[in-house]
């Protein structure tokens, strides 16, 4: 079960939960060793060493989990890189979040996930706003004009502001 989550006024409030994704926790684990040793693409080796002799209530020493032979990244166990979460996740990211759509948030956020300096920060925003403008002028209602305002807002905010 993944419950995705986020804050009321995205960057401070309450957690406001969505719509949980749910799967068979074993059909979940059968289909992440499926996708790790037939569909990713690598050059890796793609066996999957299983423990056996699981009981059905293990204790918490016992060694109960699948691990790859070879998995140098680390990413084994990240099932949504397995595609199975695609749909749900394209769905999540239309939520709402103070009126923006969250994968318009995310959009903003990934601006500042590195440091930059101000001119780089300046660019890759002018660049969003254009992307959403573009979105916006493709929406036969423009509904989502109200983007355009609230990111042009943010824009003048760091404007002002001194990194």
């Amino acid at each position: 079960m993944v419950v995705p989550w986020a804050l009321s006024n995205v960057i401070s409030g309450s957690p406001k939960t969505f719509v949980p994704y749910v799967e068979s926790s074993g059909y979940a684990a059968e289909y992440r060793n499926y996708h790790w040793q037939y569909l990713r693409k690598t050059r890796s080796k793609t066996e999957i060493k299983s423990p056996e002799g699981i009981s059905p209530y293990p204790k918490k020493s016992d060694p109960i989990s699948d691990k790859p032979v070879s998995d140098g990244g680390g990413n084994f166990g990240r099932f949504s890189r397995t595609g199975l979460m695609d749909t749900y996740l394209n769905k999540a990211k239309e939520e709402s979040l103070c009126g923006i759509a969250a994968e318009h948030w995310l959009a903003f956020f990934r601006v500042f996930q590195d440091q930059k300096n101000t001119a780089d920060l300046q660019k890759q925003l002018d660049k969003l706003a254009a992307t959403l403008t573009d979105k916006i002028k493709n929406y036969e209602n423009g509904s989502l004009g109200h983007i355009r305002k609230k990111i042009m807002h943010l824009d003048s905010i760091i404007e002002e502001t001194d990194f």
